[in-house]
């Protein structure tokens, strides 16, 4: 191996260790936070995002957060989904454009659904009102024993939770 790959290798090796201690430390950080939601019983939850899914699973923006980069808050009349800090310089240097923070009332919703995604890699996928708006298919990605909890804290805020939707099969 000559020189020059040699330095790329270990540069790519570099970065690969950079990465995957900064994960870890944002995994840690977030069990943290979890943890302590939990314990105070607040009615916010860690997970993953992935914006406008109006289709199938594959749709969407390519920007797919997962578990522990969002963070949902379900108030009395407003549902705020936030993308982690820790997610935002790399954002930012791969300059990919995603709202930091979405805002959701009852009124921009009209249908919440509880099972989208596949068996083992559920979500709560909102549908607005107004199907041009951005905001359509917003989807949280939740861990399995977060799912009742939510669902009842949505659903208890006045936003209409599907039930009756069935599991996914590839599409919606």
């Amino acid at each position: 191996m000559s020189a020059i790959g040699e330095i790329v290798a270990l540069a790519a090796g570099a970065t690969a260790l950079l990465a995957g201690g900064w994960l870890l430390w944002a995994g840690i950080r977030a069990i943290r936070v979890q943890r302590s939601l939990r314990r105070d019983a607040s009615p916010s939850f860690i997970g993953g995002l992935r914006y406008h899914a109006t289709g199938g699973l594959n749709s969407g923006m390519r920007l797919n957060a997962t578990w522990p980069f969002a963070r949902l808050d379900v108030g009395d009349d407003r549902i705020t989904i936030t993308l982690n800090e820790d997610l935002r310089p790399l954002l930012r240097l791969i300059k990919f454009q995603v709202p930091e923070k979405t805002t959701l009332t009852r009124n921009d919703i009209r249908q919440v659904e509880p099972r989208f995604g596949l068996p083992l890699s559920r979500g709560l996928r909102f549908r607005t009102a107004d199907e041009s708006d951005e905001r359509d298919g917003l989807v949280f990605w939740f861990m399995p024993r977060d799912r009742d909890e939510i669902v009842r804290r949505v659903a208890a805020a006045g936003f209409r939770v599907s039930e009756n939707q069935q599991p996914l099969k590839g599409h919606s």
